[in-house]
């Protein structure tokens, strides 16, 4: 959501801009459906429509039209083969993509699409259309899909009768288990990639913990409280345990298997893992709960320092809801 917001403060300061959006895709393509970039009159860029030349192209025809006085609506299908006949976007991925062109203006857009920041933010999900009547916002129990194109019924004016639609689900939370290093490292990663993180740690001086900046919440509070500090959990909460230690680590999973989360992590060494999970056997722990803990975390890339650690955890944690979203 981070092209959407960055559009909404540019509107707030009353400046006019424009959304570049991939509205439809097929094949091999840079850019998929759903990929966005914000144009800033000051040409600030935020997002990606895929890149290459095809970005280029298009970043300059959004900035052209920032320049006119009644910027245009522009639809572009971009296909990239070098032998096509028309509409050649200058890549040679086989694919196509449809980008939508769409300028934002600060008395017409700034109440809806604050509507769909906030609307992320506090953890309510909606769904937002773009069509010549504008950008509006309604209630996502009326999208069944993630997205939906549907073109202009006349090939021969491309820019009337077409609409787009988009569902937006509350971010997924994140609930990082310890502060130190690789906590920090995660909350830097996670945050650039659209999940809400919350912060645990038992250690209040700890300068890891007073170095993040990341996450949206810091809980400073013994791990034998985790339970009711988290909260009831549910299929949009995911957990990724990695305290300063052995004692602690056991403290705290022990207060999130009852949970029913989409995720429950543990990061550790496969020696500490083993026997970690064995004392939470001999301690009665439920058999099916202890099932779901992916130990150790993180997809096996051979990381080593906290940053590509993180790595393996986001990009853990990016599947995981890349599946969920697929299967809703």
């Amino acid at each position: 959501m981070e092209p959407l917001a960055f559009a909404h403060t540019t509107l707030r300061r009353g400046l006019p801009c424009c959304l570049l959006l991939v509205v439809a895709h097929e094949g091999s393509t840079p850019g998929r459906t759903g990929f966005r970039m914000v144009v800033a009159p000051d040409n600030i860029l935020v997002g990606s429509i895929g890149g290459g030349i095809m970005e280029h192209k298009l970043v300059e025809v959004a900035r052209q039209q920032l320049r006119t006085r009644r910027p245009a609506v522009v639809i572009k299908r971009q296909i990239h083969q070098s032998d096509a006949a028309t509409d050649r976007s200058g890549m040679i991925c086989s694919g196509e993509q449809t980008v939508l062109l769409f300028p934002l203006d600060p008395t017409r857009d700034t109440e809806a699409l604050g509507a769909v920041v906030a609307g992320v933010k506090a953890r309510w999900g909606g769904a937002f259309s773009l069509s010549p009547d504008g950008f509006r916002v309604y209630p996502s129990t009326r999208l069944p899909t993630p997205r939906a194109f549907a073109p202009a019924p006349d090939p021969a004016a491309p820019t009337q009768g077409w609409r787009y639609d988009e569902r937006f689900d509350a971010r997924q939370t994140v609930h990082i288990i310890g502060a130190g290093h690789v906590g920090l490292a995660c909350c830097e990663l996670l945050s650039r990639l659209d999940f809400r993180l919350r912060l645990y740690d038992e250690r209040p001086g700890l300068n890891t913990l007073h170095q993040n900046t990341y996450a949206d919440e810091q809980i400073v509070a013994p791990y034998d409280e985790l339970s009711w500090r988290l909260g009831p959990g549910g299929p949009d909460h995911y957990a990724a345990v990695m305290t300063f230690g052995f004692r602690t680590d056991a403290v705290a999973l022990a207060q999130l298997l009852p949970k029913p989360l989409r995720f429950l992590g543990l990061m550790g060494s496969q020696a500490k893992v083993t026997k970690l999970l064995a004392d939470l056997r001999a301690a009665n722990a439920d058999p099916a709960a202890l099932a779901r803990v992916q130990a150790p975390i993180g997809l096996p890339i051979g990381s080593q320092t906290p940053m590509e650690i993180a790595v393996s955890v986001a990009a853990q944690l990016v599947r995981i809801r890349s599946e969920a979203q697929r299967e809703g």
